[in-house]
């Protein structure tokens, strides 16, 4: 090769190498995870709105009661994530529901359960890693329907 070439293929390579990193530090942020959900709840367990002056052992969560859900029932989806954020999720019903935030191996995370039967449920709570995660939604005694609102923003 001539003198000139090597001279060319040598600038180019630095000026390469030089770009790389700025180029990494420009990652884009993971855009947020936004959808619905439905839920559908034919069998209604009032249980733990009945003994709410129970000892907390009684229910640790809303959702874990002993009454099994329907064959038609949908009351559970998933989301997975890449990276710590926040999740937030807005459950709609008419009556009395609760929602259960749990990790991959089933242990509850967080909850809601509104003081007053027609409350909206609510959660936002941030999330320290990556993961799968269950939001379950279960009737204590409302309409056999709840739908649900979630995003999940990345942690900048």
């Amino acid at each position: 090769m001539s003198r000139r070439v090597l001279v060319a293929v040598a600038a180019v390579s630095v000026l390469a190498g030089a770009a790389a990193p700025s180029l990494a530090a420009t990652k884009k942020p993971l855009p947020p995870i936004k959808g619905t959900w439905a839920y559908s709840d034919q069998t209604p367990d009032p249980s733990p709105s009945v003994t709410s002056n129970a000892p907390p052992t009684a229910y640790p969560a809303p959702c874990e009661s002993p009454v099994p859900s329907g064959p038609g029932d949908v009351n559970k989806h998933v989301i997975v994530t890449k990276g710590a954020g926040t999740l937030e999720v807005l459950g709609t019903h008419t009556g009395d529901w609760a929602i259960e935030l749990k990790d991959a191996k089933g242990g509850i995370i967080s909850y809601s359960d509104g003081a007053l039967p027609n409350d909206q449920e609510h959660l936002y709570i941030p999330l320290v890693k990556a993961g799968s995660y269950t939001v379950q939604a279960c009737n204590l005694g409302g309409l056999p329907s709840l739908s649900a609102a979630y995003t999940f923003t990345y942690k900048k």
